[in-house]
């Protein structure tokens, strides 16, 4: 064990002070010399000890009660439902719904499979003057085009058809009720008429399938519905 100089000269000022001519003791200079060194050690160690509680308590994610770790909203998907969230609204008695569908888009269109009990066919729009196309397949009839009026629009059906394609288009679409006959400039490979679509040609998939990428998907919820005679 070793003592500073510091130490031992504070030890002898304070033991030779109150008399002088008395004689120094060394071995009781250093006797007191080491209880301070114990002193300041276990001084030393006890504040080691408190530093190491505190750094414990503020080191992140030792918290014994953390904040909550917050959670992504889950985004809802875009494909349309196959239960119509909006009940068309026009009355059909005596005839259940076989099918539906709902989409919160325009300018899209879905396929909708066909009985031999479907006897109609019902569309509502969000957006009255909205474009709506059906085209059959497996039947006589090939399709029609139509707006719809109020909130909706209900269709008889008849033949034998096996499933019939909806399409949805904005009131603004580039669309024109006039058959080609009738357009000063018709191209009836694009189903156009003076530079916009025929309405009558919107039954031909790749006509409507040209809208609708001359569009892009628009705003604006439907839905439709297949009813069934008893």
């Amino acid at each position: 064990m070793t003592f500073t100089e510091d130490d031992l000269r504070a030890l002898l000022d304070e033991r030779t002070a109150p008399a002088p001519e008395r004689p120094t003791d060394v071995t009781q200079i250093v006797r007191r010399g080491r209880r301070i060194l114990m002193i300041r050690w276990g001084m030393g160690a006890v504040l080691a000890g408190a530093a190491a509680l505190v750094a414990f308590l503020v080191v992140p994610g030792q918290s014994p009660n953390p904040d909550p770790v917050p959670v992504a909203a889950a985004t809802p998907s875009g494909t349309p439902s196959r239960t119509a969230e909006r009940e068309p609204s026009l009355t059909l008695d005596g005839k259940d719904r076989s099918a539906a569908l709902s989409s919160d888009k325009s300018a899209v269109g879905y396929d909708l499979k066909l009985t031999p009990k479907s006897s109609a066919v019902v569309v509502r729009c969000e957006e009255p003057g909205a474009w709506v196309v059906l085209s059959f397949k497996g039947g006589a009839r090939e399709g029609t085009t139509m707006r719809c009026a109020g909130h909706g629009i209900r269709f008889e059906l008849a033949g034998k058809a096996k499933s019939v394609r909806v399409w949805v288009f904005p009131a603004h679409a580039p669309v024109v009720d006039r058959p080609l006959k009738d357009c000063v400039l018709a191209d009836k490979e694009k189903g156009l008429c003076d530079g916009r679509y025929a309405a009558a040609e919107l039954i031909r998939h790749d006509v409507a399938l040209s809208l609708a990428a001359d569009l892009g998907v628009q705003p604006g919820s439907w839905s439709v519905g297949v009813y069934d005679r008893p």
